[in-house]
């Protein structure tokens, strides 16, 4: 067998490695390799390489599978707190609460007329058949004369020239509005307001007496615009205006309104008083005369 060698160029392999690389037919002079080694460098660059299919992104999962449960959770049961509050509820809610409150109310006021009523009762009840003293008291019995601070203690009607001590009055055993005893007096109802308070005082006063002229003989010549003037214990005065005047039979009185101010929001004071012919059988007057008047 010969011992001649073989080498890679020999005809004989020729189209065999070609397609395998450059290696093996490259020449073997160094400086046609480096050449060569230059040009397959810048033939890389030059060749587009296939990118690789682009993936989507996978989400990352930060927490476990239970943590994540319970931060989703949260968010929902808050969710479902705030539609406890819904609109429809609300609404029935607060017309709950003025159901409750005009229950109140109601309550109130109807206890307050029961009140009233037996207030009005009680000075419709009035009898005028018990003879007065007539006795005018002096000016030192009016300078003397003491009250509780907040208490009526002068009435004064400059247009009448009445001044007359104001005596605190009630009632008597048979639930009858007592009358002062005195014709020069005039009786506060001590159930109704005090001066300078919400509401109304009552004060009431005799025509007359058997020989003489009461402290209210002149009420019925008193005119809208009219100036009254209580002095309460602490030496304070309120003055009030008549706003108007009623006569009516005594049995048709609205008591009700005798109770009340004749100006709502305003400080009342209302005298009331017999009027009309004396029956002299009953010892009574058939009509009765209130004077509203508003503080100001």
């Amino acid at each position: 067998m010969s011992q001649e060698k073989i080498g890679l160029d020999n005809p004989t392999f020729n189209g065999r490695f070609k397609q395998f690389g450059r290696g093996s037919y490259m020449s073997t002079k160094p400086s046609v390799v480096a050449r060569q080694l230059i040009s397959d460098i810048q033939e890389m660059k030059t060749t587009p390489v296939a990118s690789a299919p682009v993936r989507p992104p996978v989400k990352r999962v930060s927490q476990s599978q239970v943590i994540q449960r319970n931060i989703t959770a949260r968010p929902v049961a808050a969710k479902q707190k705030q539609r406890l509050l819904t609109m429809p509820r609300v609404i029935t809610a607060m017309a709950v609460i003025v159901f409750m409150a005009g229950l109140g109310v109601a309550f109130m006021g109807f206890r307050t007329n029961k009140n009233v009523e037996a207030q009005v009762q009680a000075v419709a009840n009035q009898e005028d058949g018990e003879i007065p003293v007539e006795q005018k008291p002096s000016d030192d019995d009016l300078a003397s004369y003491q009250v509780a601070p907040d208490m009526p203690r002068i009435l004064s009607i400059d247009k009448l020239g009445v001044k007359s001590r104001i005596i605190n009055m009630g009632l008597d055993n048979k639930g009858t509005l007592m009358a002062p005893g005195n014709v020069y007096d005039t009786g506060w109802y001590n159930q109704s307001s005090k001066p300078g308070q919400a509401g109304a005082m009552l004060i009431d006063g005799h025509v007359h007496g058997p020989t003489t002229e009461g402290a209210f003989f002149g009420l019925k010549t008193l005119a809208i615009g009219d100036i009254i003037e209580v002095e309460r214990g602490d030496g304070k005065t309120f003055k009030y205006e008549v706003v108007s005047s009623a006569v009516t039979p005594t049995e048709e009185t609205d008591m009700a309104k005798a109770m009340l101010p004749i100006e709502e929001g305003k400080p009342g004071l209302n005298l009331i008083t017999c009027t009309g012919e004396l029956n002299s059988t009953s010892n009574d007057y058939p009509e009765r005369l209130v004077i509203y008047a508003s503080q100001i």
